[in-house]
């Protein structure tokens, strides 16, 4: 039973996988947040969520190319309740995490007794990723060479492995304290906690926050890319560009 559990959980991670891939990016100009996301829902599938650095890298050219360079540009991210994400996707079926986030983002890093601290996720900690081969085998791989942010330890993981760690119930749970046994402190797992979702609903915990972003200010609730980062601003705010995407038959 616990193999077939796990490749379900395998095959959900390839549609996933393949969802990201099969979109075209599209981009219009010069509207307000909202009637970005009607004229994306009219005219593609909607505004776009990005999974991952290269795409952010992409959508970024995408804007330097139609308009002037580093302008500003909506995308699909809008302030939400707040939840957990795991960072490969993965639905959130277990939890070890203690403590409060408070009113900003934060995310978890795994103590000595194997429940979860929540920590500032620009804090920087060692981190644990996760390799899947062909052969759908996992192996955990623990970084205590570096001290990265969380955001940086995803980017890490998924240039170098797979993805940071992510855990979906307490035999699982022990067995990634087994192999962060030579930790002293907390180290980083994939499980993000913020009030921010993708209007398509995609399972995206990718960010790519400036300097001093997210704010919770009030009415900052959608999200503009400006200058290459992410920044928070009002939804009534105009942007000269909009990201789209669609989705490929």
């Amino acid at each position: 039973m616990a193999n077939i559990y796990i490749l379900l959980i395998v095959l959900l991670l390839k549609v996933l996988s393949a969802a990201e891939q099969s979109r075209m990016f599209n981009l219009i100009k010069n509207l307000y947040q909202p009637e970005a996301r009607a004229a994306c829902r009219e005219n593609y599938t909607d505004l776009v969520t990005v999974y991952n650095e290269e795409e952010n890298t992409e959508l970024i050219n995408l804007i330097n190319t139609r308009l002037p360079a580093d302008s500003k540009a909506w995308i699909g991210l809008q302030r939400s309740q707040f939840s957990s994400k795991w960072s490969n996707g993965d639905e959130v079926t277990f939890s070890a995490l203690t403590g409060s986030c408070g009113p900003k983002p934060c995310c978890a890093a795994m103590k000595t007794d194997a429940s979860w601290d929540s920590i500032n996720c620009t804090k920087t900690r060692n981190f644990m990723c996760y390799k899947q081969d062909q052969t759908d085998l996992t192996s955990y791989h623990l970084i205590t060479d570096q001290f990265l942010s969380w955001y940086e330890a995803q980017s890490y993981c998924r240039k170098n492995y797979t993805d940071l760690v992510s855990i979906r119930d307490q035999e699982q749970n022990e067995a990634v304290k087994k192999a962060g046994m030579n930790s002293s402190t907390p180290f980083w797992i994939g499980l993000l906690r913020d009030d921010w979702e993708w209007d398509d609903g995609g399972r995206s915990a990718y960010r790519h926050w400036g300097t001093d972003q997210p704010q919770s200010i009030l009415g900052r609730n959608c999200v503009q890319v400006e200058e290459r980062k992410w920044q928070t601003v009002s939804c009534n705010n105009t942007a000269p560009g909009t990201l789209c995407y669609k989705s490929k038959p």
